[in-house]
């Protein structure tokens, strides 16, 4: 299953709603890569960067590096998790109203893996030398 087919079989609903964030997501940046991994739609950046889910009746984007995220505006979930954090949404309205933040975090995550990346390739280039 494509990370698009497992939307697209969501309630009406829920799937314009996921098919809006997907779109604010791969308008993030142009390497960004849609997969379907671990039953959600997931977005890669130099490693994982986020995903949508529906679960329990709650919509979602689940951030990867989330405990590295400033949370300037205060709308991720840390929910007793050690890594990934949340940013929750009920309708395109709802997506609407927090898009400034929702498009600075997605930014901010670009950034924690491309610094992320850097220091592999740091550690990499000192354990090869």
């Amino acid at each position: 299953m494509s990370a698009l087919a497992f939307i697209e079989k969501q309630e009406p609903n829920i799937q314009k709603t996921m098919l809006y964030l997907r779109s604010i997501i791969l308008d993030s940046g142009i390497h960004i890569e849609e997969t379907f991994s671990y039953k959600v739609a997931f977005y890669k950046y130099l490693g994982w960067l986020c995903y949508i889910n529906y679960s329990k009746g709650k919509l979602y984007i689940g951030f990867c590096e989330g405990h590295l995220l400033s949370d300037e505006y205060g709308l991720l979930a840390r929910e007793e998790r050690k890594q990934i954090y949340r940013m929750y949404f009920t309708t395109i309205t709802d997506v609407q109203q927090k898009e400034e933040a929702l498009r600075a975090t997605l930014q901010e995550a670009l950034l924690v893996n491309e610094e992320k990346q850097k220091l592999r390739k740091i550690k990499k280039a000192k354990t090869h030398a």
